[in-house]
């Protein structure tokens, strides 16, 4: 109640946990530029309260919730999920009138021992448009990072970490399953791919080619399924810098 009085307060970086996130919030949500939730509970119209906000949420990290939100907020710039032990997809579906992560910077997964999907649905068109860092740590169900028709719209992603995940079998599935037909897939601004720990990682991009005219760093660590012709990277810059490899002979 006593910040509610403080009329010339800008911006707020508050830790909430076990608690009831609801009515009582919306007042500091407007100044609320960093938020992380440790089990607590979130009312849909907090979200709806963050994304009226004129300042924009510009971290928000959500540890030991059961299922994660009612729905994300569209203005968060970055993104931290962790030990969120139920959570098997992090967003199913859309609603038609919501924009999806078109502010997002960067995406941090970890710990998410029951996650199966990142994305279940279409994407829509500007969804992950600013996104430049993704980072998978911990995730033993997740199968693969990029999902049908997920990978075009990462036009500006620069870094995917994907580490100790023992059921992942490429990183961007293939846009047409049993197709003998391969394709190439763009990620015109990607500078860094690491793959740590991956037991069951046979691809990286399964019935089709990765074109990274920008990737300067690759680092494969204990990755003994992944062999080097698999990688289908397709490589326009003299400069990629192979940093360690443990490949498969």
């Amino acid at each position: 109640m006593e910040l509610y009085h403080l009329t010339q307060l800008t911006s707020l970086h508050i830790c909430f946990k076990d608690m009831v996130i609801s009515e009582w919030f919306k007042p500091l949500a407007e100044k609320t530029v960093q938020l992380a939730l440790d089990n607590c509970i979130v009312m849909k119209d907090v979200i709806e309260a963050l994304d009226k906000s004129q300042n924009p949420l510009k971290r928000l990290e959500i540890f030991n919730e059961s299922q994660g939100l009612p729905y994300w907020p569209t203005c968060v710039e970055h993104l931290r999920i962790e030990s969120c032990d139920d959570m098997e997809v992090m967003l199913k579906g859309v609603v038609a009138d919501r924009d999806y992560f078109t502010k997002l910077k960067t995406l941090l997964l970890e710990d998410l021992s029951k996650l199966e999907r990142i994305w279940v649905g279409p994407v829509p068109q500007n969804c992950f448009s600013q996104l430049s860092k993704i980072h998978i740590e911990h995730c033993r169900r997740l199968k693969m990072v990029f999902t049908k028709g997920m990978s075009g719209v990462f036009n500006n992603l620069r870094s995917i970490t994907a580490e100790d995940c023992h059921m992942m079998e490429v990183i961007i599935e293939a846009e047409e399953e049993g197709s003998n037909i391969s394709g190439v897939i763009s990620f015109p601004k990607l500078e860094r791919l690491w793959l740590i720990s991956l037991s069951t990682l046979t691809d990286v991009c399964s019935n089709g080619i990765l074109h990274c005219p920008r990737l300067q760093e690759l680092y494969v660590y204990d990755c003994p399924k992944l062999k080097k012709d698999p990688l289908h990277l397709r490589i326009t810059d003299d400069q990629l810098h192979i940093i360690e490899e443990d490949l498969s002979e």
